[in-house]
């Protein structure tokens, strides 16, 4: 078995500083070099940065934006003549060409045809959820708006 010769070690060596964060600078452009305060820093972000925060739905910023947002729109509802039934998204979905996926999720229609008799009504009721109650997931809503 042959040892490492050094020109492999010193490539190695250099390789190993590239990966590791030896000064940092801290947002009152203070400089960290120890690689313990490096740490403590890099923590105190991600905390600060994903920190569960509490906040209120009903507050006034949250309802400004989000007013209006589900909400079935007049024009919507009028294109709409009643609610799907299974039958009709059985039919829909034999149209599909194989290999396709109809939404944002990823699933493509061999899914869909494979696991209809376990989710079909599940996945009509969600259909029929905005017409019967006037508005729509956030996730129905994305579609709409992309």
């Amino acid at each position: 078995m042959k040892k490492n010769n050094k020109y492999f070690y010193n490539v190695e060596k250099i390789n190993h500083k590239k990966k590791n964060i030896t000064s940092l600078t801290k947002e009152d452009d203070n400089i960290v070099h120890e690689p313990k305060q490096i740490l403590e820093e890099v923590e105190g972000f991600f905390k600060e940065t994903y920190q569960t925060k509490n906040v209120c739905p009903e507050s006034a910023n949250l309802r400004h934006f989000f007013d209006g947002l589900n909400t079935l729109k007049q024009e919507k509802a009028d294109t709409n003549e009643g609610l799907l039934t299974l039958v009709d998204c059985t039919n829909l979905l034999k149209q599909f060409k194989n290999n396709e996926t109809p939404g944002f999720d990823g699933f493509t229609i061999e899914f869909y045809q494979f696991f209809w008799n376990a989710i079909g009504q599940i996945m009509v009721d969600s259909f029929n959820r905005p017409f019967e109650n006037g508005d729509m997931s956030i996730s129905q809503n994305m579609v709409l708006y992309r």
